[in-house]
């Protein structure tokens, strides 16, 4: 009898051995990334800006522009962008990111003319690119420039 016992009681220590193996390999399965991680990379696209400037007469202007963007996100969630207007005029922006889930806003900032306070936020699209929204304000030269980008992972 206790020899019977004993060989159960291996049975049973065997079962649930393999039964903890069993759950272990079924937990792996594979964890989607972060949108954080999602992003980190170098991405490039096209960013569509438009510049509101009012003078002191209270007369406002509105230029909009069209321009390549290359964008960089770190593990640490700060980022950087170059903006090329043309061969001698530049754009940047950079700053920090906070991430929530899957909503991604931001503060930093923005340098044309000046260096401006800007805030913003990223989306990252089922179709793997991110969208990039933002705004840049100087109150004391009457600037703002709102931008959209599209851009893509860069190849």
């Amino acid at each position: 009898m206790r020899q019977f016992l004993k060989y159960n009681k291996m049975k049973f220590k065997s079962l649930f051995a393999f039964l903890a193996l069993a759950a272990t390999v079924v937990s792996c399965g594979k964890k989607e990334a972060s949108v954080s991680e999602k992003l980190v990379g170098n991405w490039t696209g096209t960013n569509n800006i438009e510049i509101t400037i009012t003078d002191s007469t209270g007369n406002t202007v509105i230029q909009e522009i069209s321009a390549p963007i290359d964008f960089e996100y770190l593990a640490d969630s700060t980022f950087t962008a170059l903006i090329t207007i043309n061969e001698s005029i530049t754009f940047k922006f950079g700053g920090i990111a906070e991430v929530t889930d899957s909503l991604v806003k931001f503060t930093g900032t923005y340098t044309a003319n000046s260096i401006m306070d800007m805030t913003g936020d990223l989306v990252y699209n089922e179709d793997k690119t991110v969208a990039i929204s933002y705004r840049a304000h100087n109150p004391e030269g009457n600037v703002i420039i709102s931008g959209k980008a599209a851009v893509n992972p860069k190849q």
